[in-house]
């Protein structure tokens, strides 16, 4: 699997999982993939994540649109 169009996603809550990742920068593309980075023995969210999109170009529309941004993806 190439690495094209996949997007390193930081500053999560612990929170945040993977539907809530998707519903966030779905709207750019299509997503093939979506990975919350987890602690393996808490299961809690390490605040940080992966989107990988169908299209190099929907990640880079997603990266020129969210780059730098806050965002809530959960209880906020």
């Amino acid at each position: 699997m190439s690495d094209e169009g996949k997007l390193f996603i930081g500053g999560l809550s612990f929170e945040t999982n993977e539907d809530s990742l998707a519903a966030a920068f779905g709207k750019y593309g299509t997503i093939e993939k979506v990975d919350v980075i987890r602690d393996k023995e808490t299961g809690r969210s390490r605040g940080f994540g992966f989107v990988k999109y169908d299209n190099a170009e929907d990640a880079k529309d997603a990266l020129d649109a969210m780059n730098g941004k806050f965002f809530c993806l959960s209880n906020c």
